[in-house]
């Protein structure tokens, strides 16, 4: 097995943990409003907005890279 695979499954089962022993309802406020919902959502929605930030960066970075690479470097010397 490779060490993300590894990885990816010590994270699951900690979360899976994690996740079965917050079950208590909790409450936040966001400016004017307050959101009183189980901790397990919370938890479950924050993981998936981080999850989706560190894809889309991951994304963005890679399409920088490949187009550095792929774009040609002006050489042009004037002597």
């Amino acid at each position: 097995m490779k060490i993300k695979s590894i990885l990816l499954i010590v994270f699951s089962a900690l979360m899976l943990i994690l996740l079965l022993t917050n079950l208590a309802p909790v409450e936040f406020r966001l400016l004017f409003w307050k959101v009183q919902m189980p901790m397990i959502i919370y938890t479950v929605i924050t993981l998936l907005i981080g999850f989706s930030i560190g894809i889309t960066t991951g994304m963005i970075m890679t399409r920088k890279e490949s187009q550095a690479v792929s774009a040609p470097e002006d050489k042009s010397s004037a002597d």
